[in-house]
């Protein structure tokens, strides 16, 4: 049985979804990428599962949710971010090869207050391992897309 969630005004997994999916899709778009927002589409990614499956562990999937839980998470796109998220969270050292893409012209620099290194300017991009974490972001929310939120047997904002 799933449990109805709320945080503030968003009340649903897909609600959710969306806030995820319009943040990713502006940091896409930027020329000068805001690591803020990247760490919210991370950390939303990786526990948007937990809202569709409240309290399952995994193990052995009974019911669709619990079935989609284990699905992402066999998605090597998925682990990428989860492994991004769990670093974060923990600040432990991470394996992988973090690199953050700079190069912008002052010009191209939204805003000179939120520049954490005059000498860098403003990240443009972001890769682990060779990996550009906004193409596996595209292919998480893909996944979620196509395998979840637009089943139709899905009524997850119902």
């Amino acid at each position: 049985m799933s449990t109805k969630v709320r945080l503030f005004d968003i009340s649903s997994p897909d609600e959710f979804f969306r806030v995820i999916c319009r943040a990713a899709k502006l940091l896409r778009s930027a020329q000068a990428k805001e690591t803020e927002r990247l760490l919210f589409i991370i950390f939303g990614l990786n526990h948007l599962r937990e809202w569709i499956a409240p309290d399952y562990k995994a193990g052995l999937p009974e019911t669709s949710e619990e079935h989609f839980f284990e699905a992402i998470y066999k998605l090597d796109s998925f682990k990428l971010l989860n492994a991004i998220c769990n670093h974060t969270k923990h600040l432990r050292p991470f394996s992988g090869c973090v690199e953050t893409k700079y190069g912008l012209k002052i010009s191209e620099w939204p805003d000179i207050d939120s520049v954490a290194s005059f000498d860098d300017g403003p990240p443009s991009g972001y890769s682990v391992d060779g990996c550009d974490v906004l193409d596996a972001i595209d292919e998480v929310t893909r996944f979620y897309d196509e395998e979840w939120f637009s089943m139709p047997a899905r009524a997850t904002s119902k």
